[in-house]
């Protein structure tokens, strides 16, 4: 949420510099993005994990069977946003003209 009202750029807390305001398209959108992205990553993580619980509770017996399919998940939402930044970055940085 910090990031979707911020006013500089913001972004994920990876050590990447974020990209100065005068080399992007919209600052506000920028933000945007990155807060909607986050705000998904967090709803997804608690679904997944919800129903982790459940296939725990009642479904699935094999733990190691549960384990992968949290494991392949959770990569999964986590390369999402890692591709979502990339796409952000292609579509919102301008391009330097020498």
């Amino acid at each position: 949420m910090i990031q979707y009202k911020a006013e500089k750029p913001a972004t994920i807390n990876t050590g990447e510099k974020p990209p100065r305001e005068d080399e992007l398209t919209s600052v506000t959108e920028w933000n945007h993005r990155h807060g909607r992205n986050f705000i998904i990553l967090g709803c997804a993580f608690f679904i997944t994990l919800s129903v982790f619980a459940y296939f725990i509770e009642n479904l699935v017996d094999s733990v190691l069977f549960q384990a992968v399919i949290l494991l392949i998940a959770l990569f999964a939402e986590i390369a999402w946003v890692e591709f979502e930044h990339k796409v952000m970055k292609k579509e919102m940085i301008k391009m330097l003209k020498l």
